[in-house]
């Protein structure tokens, strides 16, 4: 139903960039690359706007780079892509993501709004550390459903154990697969070249090279490719990291 090379434009006519050309040309790929040369925009999201808002407000950003020629970390052109899904399935990202990936792996407590949280569910708390008093206190929880395609998923350790062992091994699960193993090849296979050192972690490690792929940080660890993602909300923190070559995969939750 839909190509990697399919023109943003050609299925949501709404998808406007500043510039007319950029506009014509991105692609679906391109949605996933961070390379658009859309600069980081998060605050539309923070602010609350839905997402029609959001993909309309996005033509009045000027540009950071021409398209394809640099590279700038947002979360906007994820949520497009979450759209994408909903012209071509006819279902919102949050519905076809339960049904294509929670319910196949067995994920019945994770979800892709909070709203579809029940009552009463044991649900984390956002925490932070006061610069001053160096004290422990609770903070507002931000509700990031506005931009639920970029991560936007609620879970626990158990489910994300079962989506990491999906992931960690060409999609398969229970005796099937999600994707074509050549799909969740395609996944991980670099895209683009990270310039500069992403995380302050960069500076130990000292990778030879840092790319991206679809969703997934890579580098060299150790003689291995080492695939990873963070997410942050205020007080709410995740890390996963997949060494597919060793079907070994590491996650690490957090609330403060």
């Amino acid at each position: 139903k839909v190509k990697w090379s399919d023109k943003v434009s050609d299925i949501l006519p709404g998808f406007k960039m500043s510039e007319p050309y950029s506009t014509a040309e991105i692609t679906v790929l391109d949605l996933f690359t961070h390379n658009t040369g859309l600069g980081n925009a998060d605050y539309l999201w923070v602010f609350g706007y839905d997402r029609n808002e959001i993909m309309h407000r996005m033509q009045y950003i000027p540009p950071a780079y021409s398209l394809r020629a640099s590279y700038t970390y947002q979360n906007l052109m994820y949520m497009v892509a979450g759209e994408v899904i909903r012209v071509i399935s006819g279902k919102t990202w949050d519905q076809f993501i339960h049904e294509r990936l929670f319910t196949p792996l067995g994920m019945s407590r994770t979800y892709a709004d909070h709203s579809a949280i029940p009552a009463g569910e044991n649900v984390t708390t956002a925490h932070f550390r006061h610069p001053d008093t160096d004290s422990v206190m609770t903070i507002p929880y931000v509700y990031g459903d506005n931009i639920g395609a970029a991560g936007g998923v609620f879970s626990c350790a158990d489910d994300i154990s079962k989506w990491m062992r999906c992931m960690m091994d060409s999609t398969k699960y229970n005796g099937k697969r999600l994707l074509k193993p050549e799909t969740w090849a395609f996944l991980l296979r670099p895209k683009i070249v990270i310039p500069g050192l992403m995380y302050p972690t960069m500076a130990e490690l000292k990778p030879h090279w840092q790319t991206y792929g679809m969703g997934w940080f890579q580098h060299d660890y150790r003689g291995q490719m080492l695939n990873f993602h963070t997410g942050s909300l205020d007080g709410l923190t995740a890390i996963f990291g997949l060494l597919a070559d060793q079907q070994t995969a590491v996650y690490i939750l957090g609330n403060l």
